[in-house]
């Protein structure tokens, strides 16, 4: 249930779901309050266009606090390598159900390859699987790493549900101080804050880093019309601006 309304809050509060709220609740309301009610429908189906803009979306992101790549000459002090879970994909058949999501993916090869490199163990967390009979997101990620990157794994958290839950859960198991942290770049600032407040040092492994080179401020044709892609990075910038906003009145 607890899940199920947390989804059902971000639905409501992200884009495009916001926008669509805002439409529709314009549109009812020139009824009663012509005016006030075409500029709601007006300024959240404009807020929606500007969103799915490339040029807006890489702006937004480009704008969010980053951190470098990895450096692997300052790493000696490292005692183990956290990866952080993403999403799930609960739509796999062809490996069996549930499997890691891209984005999962993408953190997990990246941590696999610190390991191979630094010779350091490896820690993965996450939980919160929707139905009570699939399995923890730190329990696959852990099978894809064994399988498919030949990659052990010493520890495993599976009961959390977000950041703040990661941080505290691998605080309970992981006898590690200093860690190597690997999340994609856009979360890594509160990834790094939340560990770093339960008592971790902590060293950022960003993925996924944006570069002015990658996403510049140009005019080109296709930088201004929508996209769903752009819609999407819009959509996790201003969901990390939210978490960030939660986890300071929520994670004091």
């Amino acid at each position: 249930m607890h899940s199920s309304v947390g989804y059902l809050f971000k639905a409501l509060l992200l884009p495009p779901g916001v926008n669509y709220l805002g439409i529709v609740a314009g549109l009812i309301l020139r009824r009663w309050w012509g005016t006030a009610g075409t500029l709601l429908a007006g300024a959240s189906f404009g807020a929606l266009w500007l969103l799915s803009l490339p040029f807006i979306a890489g702006t937004l992101h480009l704008s969010m606090p980053h951190y470098p790549p990895l450096d692997s000459t300052s790493t000696t002090d490292a005692e183990a390598i956290v990866i952080l879970g993403g999403r799930r994909n609960s739509s796999s058949p062809e490996y069996g159900g549930d499997t890691v999501g891209a984005d999962t993916l993408e953190r997990i090869r990246y941590g696999a390859k610190l390991a191979r490199e630094l010779k350091l163990p490896v820690a993965v967390t996450g939980g919160g699987s929707r139905t009570s009979d699939a399995p923890p997101l730190g329990a696959i990620m852990s099978r894809v790493l064994e399988c498919e990157f030949d990659q052990p794994v010493s520890w495993i958290e599976t009961a959390s549900r977000n950041t703040a839950q990661n941080a505290t859960g691998l605080r309970a198991l992981l006898p590690a101080q200093n860690i190597i942290l690997v999340t994609h770049s856009l979360h890594m600032k509160r990834a790094l804050d939340t560990f770093e407040k339960v008592g971790f040092t902590v060293q950022a492994a960003p993925i996924d880093i944006p570069t002015a080179s990658a996403e510049r401020f140009t005019f080109r044709l296709q930088d201004w019309l929508p996209s769903a892609s752009a819609l999407l990075m819009s959509r996790q910038v201003i969901y990390e601006l939210l978490g960030r906003a939660y986890y300071s009145l929520r994670y004091r």
